[in-house]
């Protein structure tokens, strides 16, 4: 089982404008970010599912991804677990500027 987040809060569309190249580019300084993020809140006992964090290419668009099978029980608890999310977090505490932006289309 593979959990993964796809950002879709308006950077495709400012991408978009941009051109592939810089499509590429900015989602992937994003997901580098969120990857970054989630390997600091993930819960750890042996480091196995923080050191399964990385970030995938999926065409134009990146994606942050672990396949630990036990991860989405993490992510989202179970019935006999409370929640102990950290892609879900991660993803939406990466915050974008123009600056950043401009600073990763340079």
């Amino acid at each position: 089982m593979k959990i993964s987040v796809v950002l879709k809060n308006g950077i495709d569309d400012i991408a978009f404008n941009l051109g592939t190249k810089s499509q590429r580019r900015i989602t992937l300084d994003v997901a580098e970010q969120v990857a970054e993020a989630a390997r600091e809140m993930a819960p750890v006992d042996t480091g196995r599912l923080r050191g399964s964090i990385v970030v995938e290419a999926n065409g134009n668009n990146h994606a942050v991804v672990t396949d630990v099978p036990y991860a989405p029980f993490l992510e989202f608890g179970t019935s006999q677990m409370p929640a102990q999310p950290f892609l879900g977090p991660a993803a939406a505490n990466v915050r974008l500027s123009r600056f950043d932006l401009e600073k990763t289309l340079r």
